[in-house]
């Protein structure tokens, strides 16, 4: 910390803590060391860019202890700093929902999200999934991956790993009375994995 806090007074006294680039390149090794020392220095900023944003939204989202201060700060994006957030914003939102936060808090970024025209988006997309299946919401997990306008391997990836967190191994498709259990998915995720082996050769 000794050693943060003299590169600190640095940044502050040549005034390289106004520029984003610099402020975020020192911000990123203390929010590992310290959460609440970044805090600081995120405060510190006269005029934080998305860069900077995500690097707190993200590091707070890492903590079960401080999640709820991801979404603080994603407030303050969204509503103080004129900045528009992106899909790595939603991304490190949603994760922190998922580590500890309630479903209402998680349905309130998934409105925003829809507002900007993120939705859609796939990275946007398979954070849902992995939020509604950390909390054992695998119909919703479900939901949104049957909307999904795009997926990738990561969306197969994820939506089998809340099958298998939550213990069910299936469920009722609206489209029929068929069981969709977790073989199916594998199955897809089998013939995806050999459809990228035949596009790349």
């Amino acid at each position: 910390m000794h050693q943060i806090k003299q590169t600190h007074a640095q940044l502050i006294t040549t005034g390289l803590i106004s520029h984003p680039v610099s402020a975020n390149k020192f911000l990123k090794p203390v929010a590992s060391a310290s959460l609440c020392y970044a805090h600081k220095l995120f405060d510190q900023i006269p005029q934080p860019d998305l860069f900077i944003y995500n690097t707190m939204i993200k590091a707070h989202s890492l903590s079960p202890d401080s999640c709820r201060d991801s979404l603080v700060v994603f407030r303050s994006l969204t509503r103080d700093s004129g900045l528009s957030p992106n899909q790595y914003s939603f991304v490190f939102a949603f994760s922190a929902c998922g580590n500890g936060l309630s479903v209402h808090e998680g349905e309130q970024v998934r409105v925003h999200a829809v507002k900007v025209g993120l939705e859609n988006n796939v990275f946007v997309v398979n954070a849902l999934i992995g939020m509604y299946g950390k909390w054992g919401l695998v119909e919703d997990s479900r939901k949104v991956f049957e909307w999904a306008v795009d997926r990738d391997l990561y969306s197969w990836n994820t939506m089998i790993a809340a099958y298998v967190g939550s213990g069910n191994v299936g469920l009722k498709s609206k489209q029929n009375n068929d069981t969709i259990i977790l073989h199916d998915c594998l199955v897809a995720l089998k013939w995806i994995l050999h459809k990228h082996t035949i596009e790349s050769i």
